[in-house]
């Protein structure tokens, strides 16, 4: 079995909704671990590393965890109690998608956050997530980031992810 854990935001809610299952449905299985908050950027992936802050939304296999003692509240964790809680195959970081076509918003907090990760889990691999575009003539697309299409985003921030996956 492969272990998948993903340190990210809705978008790493979407990639690993429906992986388990699908895997399943392959005749293999990966577990999938979603460490979530909605929109987060890796500014703040590093900062809740650094000030020990159990902000995340604990997402198994594409669900969320509740706790057990029968209160249904959702699982919140820490990102060093999920790194140290099995071996992980393979770990995701992920920019929040507003900044992914500008490198300069990754750094140093990629660095610095791809070095926590490896402190815990020195063996697995550690990958970048690349976002996607947002929707062609969309309010974000257009006025909040400034973009004329969808492809003109989608090329910044594929340099921004290819910059990204040579640093860690």
């Amino acid at each position: 079995m492969l272990h998948v854990l993903s340190i990210g935001n809705s978008f790493s809610d979407d990639a690993q909704h429906y992986l388990h299952d699908l895997s399943l449905a392959e005749g293999t299985e990966i577990d999938c671990v979603n460490l979530y908050i909605g929109g987060c950027p890796l500014k703040v992936h590093w900062e809740n590393a650094l000030h020990d802050e159990p902000a995340y939304l604990c997402m198994h296999n594409g669900r969320t965890m509740h706790s057990q003692n029968g209160d249904e509240k959702p699982v919140m964790a820490y990102i060093w109690q999920v790194l140290t809680a099995r071996k992980w195959d393979v770990i995701t970081l992920q920019q929040a998608s507003r900044f992914s076509p500008n490198y300069k918003t990754y750094q140093p907090y990629l660095d610095v956050l791809a070095d926590y990760v490896r402190k815990y889990c020195p063996e697995s691999k550690l990958l970048i997530h690349q976002t996607w575009a947002y929707e062609e003539n969309s309010e974000r697309l257009c006025q909040e980031l400034g973009y004329p299409h969808a492809k003109d985003m989608f090329e910044d921030l594929k340099g921004a992810y290819a910059q990204a996956a040579k640093d860690i």
